[in-house]
């Protein structure tokens, strides 16, 4: 019987590029008129409702624009989507604070402000004094390293002792020259991020 459980719980589950995917759970409050036209806009694609509420949420994000840096124009979410999402927390939040900072929330604000030691390496000036992101830092050294103290970060900031965390993370860094040597000033290239793949 429990094979049997284990198996059936393992065919559930989507999967997409040979990988398992977890789904999560939201909750959302409808009027009646507006389920029912659902379910009745699921039957019509052959879908389930959740099926369908993942369709639609999907096809919205579409729909909202994020504005691009000064040499980039206007993406939609999901165009943005491989950049924006990592499977780790940690990436997710360096990702988006150097892609799109003015949607970080005031925790994330927080959070990315007391990691600035360690991303401070992988940032760059261009001769005509754009910042952009050195990709190869950040994969190579920035993110390793972020990942190692974001259980630490994490714990330090739900204690209210951000600042401790920051000192010793300080501390830390210096001891690591390798994480402190700035890149050598250089023009971009295609391979620096934020640029598209």
């Amino acid at each position: 019987m429990e094979k049997k459980k284990k198996a059936d719980t393992l065919r559930s589950r989507k999967v997409r590029d040979g990988k398992l995917l977890k789904t999560e759970t939201i909750s959302i409050r409808l009027e009646p008129r507006l389920r029912y036209l659902l379910e009745l806009a699921a039957r019509k694609q052959r879908r389930s409702l959740t099926s369908y509420f993942e369709w639609v949420l999907e096809d919205s994000l579409n729909n909202v624009l994020l504005s691009g840096t000064s040499n980039e124009k206007e993406v939609s979410i999901n165009d943005d989507a491989s950049r924006l999402w990592d499977i780790d927390e940690s990436d997710r939040l360096v990702r988006l604070a150097i892609l799109y900072p003015e949607l970080l929330n005031s925790a994330e604000q927080e959070l990315w402000k007391a990691l600035s030691v360690f991303v401070t390496s992988a940032a760059n000036l261009s001769p005509d004094g754009e910042q952009f992101w050195d990709w190869n830092v950040l994969v190579n050294k920035v993110l390793p390293r972020v990942r190692k103290e974001w259980p630490k970060l994490i714990e330090s900031y739900k204690n209210g002792k951000l600042n401790e965390w920051g000192s010793q993370a300080i501390l830390d860094v210096m001891k690591d020259d390798d994480i402190l040597q700035p890149a050598a000033p250089r023009a971009k290239t295609k391979k620096d991020f934020p640029l598209k793949d």
